[in-house]
């Protein structure tokens, strides 16, 4: 039996308001711009294009990251699990 091993592929969020605010983000939980959704679904397409699949998504369960997730996760079909593992770290009273 061949050795198990797993691929993994990392997605920063699309634009969000905080970004386009130039705010340090932290744990303030800033949606998607409308380009950042834009960016979310050509990613998404030019995966579906290239047969891009995954079994297991994973995401921070802040806005930026839930709204590209299922985004993505949506047009390829493929499970998400929202995890706060995976949150920005807390900058304190730098967040927003």
């Amino acid at each position: 039996m061949p050795p198990a091993f797993y691929t993994f592929t990392f997605l920063r969020h699309g634009e969000s308001v905080g970004n386009l605010e130039n705010r340090y983000q932290g744990h303030a939980d800033f949606p998607l711009t409308e380009t950042g959704r834009s960016q979310a679904q050509r990613l998404a397409q030019r995966w579906q294009e290239a047969g891009v699949t995954f079994d297991q998504t994973f995401a921070s369960p802040l806005l930026r990251a839930r709204e590209t997730a299922e985004i993505v996760c949506a047009a390829l079909q493929v499970p998400l699990e929202f995890d706060p593992g995976w949150m920005e770290i807390n900058n304190g009273l730098l967040a927003g």
